[in-house]
């Protein structure tokens, strides 16, 4: 999903993430630092152009609430993303924000944040960035996903699809689809998604 939750793992977890999508596809394993920071390294290739490698990126996320405790947490997310060649393409940083909502059976995600990108020039553009989520649980192994996000307030996207908790707690496969309103851009296209989180291991 593009708008992102305001939780981390827990204390030296590792999720191991992939999608596929008719756009890009993402690999990407989650490193837990602490209860309070992980690091997620990833590469992006480009399944709509004959699957190339297109970029590298290292995430760094921040929540220093408890969502589980509090009912909802906020943070900090950073990332840059770099090219074949090892320079800095693109940057993204935003805040989450997460709350339980129907007695705890699902999540309102709230972004809000920066995205900036080297054009042709050399120059930097940056765009605000905004989003909104919401994950309802139909039962306890299959939940619904909806998002709307935009970019400058102005380019606006959804993405919505199910999320089927194929072994709840450790095996999750996401099939989504979403695109743009106004100019018709296909991104994020159809995308089919795992997430695999064994208990800690280390």
């Amino acid at each position: 999903m593009v708008v992102d939750d305001a939780t981390v793992l827990i204390d030296k977890q590792m999720q191991f993430e992939a999608w596929y999508g008719t756009e890009e596809s993402v690999v990407q394993p989650v490193l837990s630092l602490s209860h309070l920071w992980e690091f997620t390294p990833g590469a992006i290739f480009d399944t709509a152009n004959e699957g190339d490698l297109q970029n590298l990126f290292g995430e760094l996320k921040y929540i220093p609430t408890d969502l589980e405790f509090d009912g909802f947490s906020y943070g900090w997310t950073g990332a840059l993303v770099f090219d074949t060649g090892g320079g800095v393409e693109r940057y993204y940083t935003y805040i989450p924000f997460t709350k339980y909502v129907l007695n705890k059976t699902s999540k309102l995600h709230l972004n809000i944040g920066l995205k900036g990108a080297d054009n042709a020039t050399g120059d930097w553009e940056d765009r605000f960035t905004t989003g909104f989520r919401a994950d309802f649980d139909i039962t306890n192994r299959f939940e619904v996903l909806s998002e709307v996000f935009a970019y400058n307030f102005d380019d606006v996207g959804f993405q919505a699809g199910l999320r089927v908790k194929i072994v709840p707690d450790l095996l999750d496969l996401d099939l989504t689809y979403g695109q743009g309103f106004e100019d018709g851009t296909d991104y994020p296209g159809f995308n089919v998604g795992i997430a695999f989180r064994p208990n800690r291991v280390w």
